[in-house]
């Protein structure tokens, strides 16, 4: 037998060293991959909850105002009641105020300035559009609660 002048492996040994570098290459791939998984997951996850809030929140928004518009139709439509008139305008008001926090706080939370501007421009046109409902309501009592001439008040 020669003598062993270095470290040298036997075919056996060299498939053994082969096969072990395969599985730690294969196990480091499959770390980095769920890793990869992982993190995927979790903007993915960020980005539609914010997603899905803010258009929950817009779906809030819708409701309450057409809720609001109702309001103002069951106003001119049974207010010569006194009592009528105070419980479908302050359901009115209440409506107002809840469509007018929910878009302020969708504002906030909304990080696309294009989004932002545009709820601006809806939360503008919205105080508009309450100013001229008040119009309306005083042209209504004024007119002897005449429905024509409240619902002109507020046209357009």
């Amino acid at each position: 037998m020669p003598p062993m002048t270095g470290f040298s492996l036997g075919i056996r040994g060299r498939i053994l060293t082969l096969f072990g570098l395969c599985i730690v290459v294969l196990l480091a791939a499959s770390a980095y991959g769920f890793w990869q998984y992982a993190a995927s997951v979790q903007l993915f996850d960020r980005d539609v909850r914010a997603s899905q809030a803010n258009a929950i929140d817009v779906l809030t928004v819708e409701t309450n105002f057409k809720k609001q518009v109702q309001e103002w139709k069951d106003t001119l439509l049974r207010g010569k009641k006194p009592e009528a008139l105070d419980k479908h305008w302050n359901a009115f008001q209440q409506r107002e105020s809840d469509v007018r926090g929910a878009t302020e706080r969708m504002r906030a939370g909304v990080t696309d300035a294009e989004a932002s501007q545009l709820i601006g421009q809806f939360v503008a046109a919205h105080q508009q559009m309450g100013e001229a409902y008040r119009r309306g309501l005083q042209a209504f009592k004024d007119r002897g609660f005449d429905s024509a001439v409240g619902d002109a008040a507020v046209a357009g």
